[in-house]
């Protein structure tokens, strides 16, 4: 159940079928049933093409063993300035009328927005006589380009592919980190991607999810978590339990913490909605210490994550603290900064609870552009929000850092650096998506 992270989303007749959900799952199938059978147009008569790296490279391959049959060249360098920060990358080639396409990625490194598949990233294409060029490059590129306006709400737009359906229409897949349908035409002999405007998160009348959103209670009485559930990396060992106390999802704590660049006790669910509200509650947590902490996090990555938990008194104090712990990054702010040594900022604040072993519910409220940590220590108080944070502390990724997971919430168990013994008992998970501003339907 390590993270899946979907990506390159292409659609191939006979070969794989790669589809991204509301729900963040993909599929790869040996076939397309019946009358959704798709045409591939990648395949020159009787050659196969494999296409590389750093520029576009391609040699001859024998299909039957993947022996190469000649050295590799170097057929494209890209449209942008043909230097150190330019990254053209992930082509495919179709063939349409007797005319071949290369359609590739491209973005320039070192750039603000930093590069690589963030807002700067784009599509282009290209045609020729043959699957090796020479190549015209179109003069509407790029074909797909969102970073233009930073309104628009789907954004690092790039790795395309292009099919033909049955009934003759053509139909675009592109990732946004989500994978976006869109139509296609042609004119002039080059395809156009929706009809030359900024993709969208939906089009009116296609694939449309009529299910909305529900809501989402587990009281963790089963003895597996649902497939809807996810870790950060691969757990060196299992960390949690709903049969060690039944009736709760038990975490194990080890020396990670969520951002630590490995596998923190860390278990995750995805954000539904931009409206949407997570809420659990943690029993009878004891720490030891302020190193010993269980809690709630919503998480976006390594740099970008925000908790609130249960901790201890620092030094020879006594009792427990509800600790909140926000992280943000300088140049979400202010200027941008080339490292992320110098520009992450981390607030720390403290708050006593009354009882010594009462459970603590916690809430995470979340809005289009912001979200508020909330705690209520027992069964019966109300909630208070000592936090809130900017949506964009969990959605712009900072200089040297590239996430592309959306946010998620979660819970933890961690020592802080060292092991801990004590585990944490959540008795339920709760998501309420909002009525409306939901991330996958508006």
């Amino acid at each position: 159940m390590a993270m899946l992270v979907l990506f390159l989303p292409s659609i191939l007749h006979e070969l794989m079928l790669q589809r991204c959900t509301a729900h963040g799952q993909g599929l790869t199938t040996a076939s397309i049933k019946s009358t959704v059978r798709l045409k591939s147009n990648f395949f020159p008569p009787g050659h196969l093409k494999c296409l590389g790296y750093l520029g576009i490279w391609q040699n001859k391959i024998d299909i039957s063993t993947g022996n190469s049959l000649t050295p590799a060249e170097k057929i494209f360098s890209g449209t942008l300035p043909n230097n150190s920060s330019a990254r053209p990358e992930g082509p495919h080639i179709y063939r349409v009328n007797g005319t071949y396409y290369l359609l590739i990625a491209e973005v320039r490194l070192f750039e603000y927005p930093l590069g690589g598949t963030d807002i700067n990233h784009r599509a282009t294409i290209q045609r020729g006589p043959s699957p090796s060029g020479p190549w015209e490059t179109n003069p509407s590129n790029p074909i797909l380009y969102n970073g233009a306006d930073l309104s628009n709400s789907v954004q690092n737009t790039g790795h395309a592919d292009i099919v033909q359906g049955a009934d003759g229409q053509w139909w675009g897949v592109a990732l946004g980190r989500e994978t976006f349908l869109f139509p296609v035409t042609w004119d002039a002999g080059w395809p156009v991607f929706n009809n030359g405007h900024p993709l969208t998160e939906h089009l009116p009348s296609v694939l449309h999810d009529v299910s909305p959103l529900a809501q989402y209670d587990n009281s963790f009485t089963s003895t597996e978590l649902d497939a809807s559930f996810y870790f950060v990396r691969t757990p060196y060992k299992p960390f949690h339990s709903l049969t060690a106390r039944r009736g709760f999802l038990r975490i194990y704590a080890n020396a990670y913490a969520p951002g630590d660049r490995d596998s923190a006790a860390l278990v995750l669910r995805k954000q539904t909605s931009y409206t949407e509200t997570f809420e659990t509650s943690l029993d009878a947590f004891v720490p030891r210490d302020n190193l010993t902490e269980a809690g709630v996090s919503v998480y976006y990555g390594d740099l970008l994550h925000n908790e609130i938990g249960v901790s201890g008194a620092e030094g020879d104090g006594e009792g427990r603290f509800v600790i909140v712990r926000t992280i943000f990054q300088a140049e979400q702010v202010g200027p941008w900064a080339l490292t992320t040594a110098n520009c992450t900022v981390v607030t720390v604040k403290r708050y006593k609870l009354a009882t010594p072993n009462a459970p603590v519910r916690f809430k995470v409220v979340a809005e289009p552009t912001s979200y508020k940590l909330g705690y209520a220590e027992g069964d019966n108080e109300e909630f208070t929000f000592p936090a809130t944070i900017d949506s964009a502390a969990l959605s712009l990724a900072p200089a040297g850092g590239f996430f592309f997971k959306g946010a998620s919430f979660g819970i933890y168990n961690t020592g802080n650096g060292r092991p801990s013994l004590i585990p944490a008992d959540f008795k339920y998970w709760k998501q309420t998506p909002g009525s409306n501003g939901s991330i996958f339907e508006q």
